[in-house]
């Protein structure tokens, strides 16, 4: 089992940004949890912020949860965050674990 992989999808490490602003999981998380038509989530950092891909009922405003994200990471101190929300029918999950990557961190390089 290549444990690296499960290491580095670990919440309890800080999410850091472009700009070397460290925002934890639990800013992005409170939003996602909190917005009812989200059933489950995996946010993928990118260079500026974040691409979150949600399985939602139909009723979900993606303008407006993305808004919400948006504010969420200024507000913990990233200057101008790029955020996409986009809907999905549903996420992949690890093979051998069958566990959801709810944060998956940007590779060095990318």
């Amino acid at each position: 089992m290549n444990t690296e992989y499960l290491n580095t999808l670990d919440v309890r490490l800080p999410m850091v940004c472009l700009d070397g602003t460290e925002i934890h999981p639990v800013v992005i998380r409170s939003v996602l949890v909190r917005t009812r038509d989200v059933l489950e989530y995996e946010v993928l950092q990118t260079r500026a912020g974040i691409d979150v891909v949600a399985v939602a009922d139909h009723g979900l405003d993606v303008a407006a949860l993305r808004e919400h994200l948006v504010l969420a990471l200024a507000t913990a101190g990233l200057a101008d965050p790029e955020v996409a929300v986009r809907t999905a029918r549903n996420l992949h999950r690890h093979p051998l674990t069958g566990k959801l990557p709810r944060f998956v961190p940007l590779h060095r390089g990318t």
